[in-house]
């Protein structure tokens, strides 16, 4: 057994006031919480603006990748609250919703298609959200499905009206209503519009009416 004497103290007392504090950066701390699912505290680092939302950390990913990563809904929501995008990509160009599918996190992935979340955004390797869905993650494959589901026709495929001139248009009313009313149409003399005064220029200098 070691026996440590007075007279030795003081020096291990000039040794200790030496030794630093180890202090992380904000952005360290902040990540931790959000995968700690500490809420109030990354409420807090938020509204202290203590960080940006929209920081790509040395793990290559943002905030909004690191609540969807942890797979917790109520944070994901919160940093949206707080103006987090939801199609904002990281390093290698995967949205929250492609973190969201490959991790099989279908309340995250459906919370994010509500608010209208890209399903047709591609990373870097030119994948979509759908393209890294494990076929085990039923939920998920369902989801994309009934997302998918309605047909979309882009606009510049879209056939416009056959537009009718006005003139045209004016007639068919008009012989509708005699239709309707058992009458012949009439002839143009009969029906001939009240014509217009046509407007004339005014006389030009030195000419008189």
């Amino acid at each position: 057994m070691k026996y440590y004497y007075p007279h030795s103290l003081p020096r291990y007392r000039r040794y200790a006031r030496h030794l630093k504090t180890v202090r992380f950066p904000n952005d360290v701390i902040f990540q931790d919480h959000i995968r700690q699912g500490d809420l109030e505290q990354v409420g807090r680092f938020i509204r202290a603006r203590k960080v940006t939302l929209d920081t790509i950390y040395p793990s290559g990913m943002a905030a909004i990748h690191e609540a969807v990563l942890a797979g917790n809904l109520d944070c994901v929501k919160l940093l949206i609250k707080y103006g987090a995008d939801i199609n904002q990509k990281d390093d290698e160009g995967w949205t929250p919703l492609h973190v969201a599918c490959s991790d099989g996190h279908a309340d995250i992935a459906r919370y994010l298609i509500s608010l209208g979340a890209q399903c047709d955004a591609t990373n870097n390797e030119g994948e979509k959200p759908s393209d890294l869905i494990d076929p085990d993650y039923k939920d998920l494959v369902e989801l994309f499905k009934a997302a998918h589901s309605l047909p979309r026709t882009p606009v510049s495929m879209a056939t416009p009206p056959r537009a009718l001139p006005r003139r045209s248009v004016s007639m068919e009313i008009l012989s509708r209503g005699y239709a309707e009313q058992g009458l012949s149409r009439p002839t143009r003399p009969q029906c001939a519009r009240a014509a217009r005064p046509r407007r004339s220029l005014p006389p030009g200098p030195g000419i008189s009416e």
